[in-house]
């Protein structure tokens, strides 16, 4: 499946503007899986890992889920609450359990 289909995948369970948001791989600095990204101009977007690109497809949804739910807190509750605190731990279950996935599938990034 193709990073943006598996974004696709996500992003449809949830009220965020899909067509909007940009997905690429990018080289990203050593351990970061994935990032999420709210620009200033309210202009969101994922970074993955290059690396993602040789990993399971597995591990590529669960990066993806983790960024999403990033942006779910980002679009609900701003940037400052989107660390991994109480709001992006609900938003990241409850998108893995609108998505067909245990909600211990946040459990997979405890770090990006």
């Amino acid at each position: 499946m193709t990073l943006s289909a598996i974004f696709m995948t996500f992003c449809l369970n949830t009220d965020l503007a899909c067509a909007d948001i940009g997905v690429e791989y990018a080289k990203l600095d050593r351990g970061i899986k994935g990032q999420a990204l709210l620009y200033r101009s309210g202009r969101m977007k994922i970074q993955i890992s290059e690396k993602h690109k040789t990993q399971s497809e597995r591990k590529l949804e669960l990066t993806m889920l983790h960024e999403v739910a990033h942006l779910i807190v980002y679009a609900t509750k701003g940037p400052k609450e989107a660390a991994h605190g109480y709001a992006f731990k609900s938003a990241c279950e409850e998108l893995a359990l609108k998505s067909g996935l245990n909600r211990n599938s946040c459990a997979y990034l405890s770090k990006h």
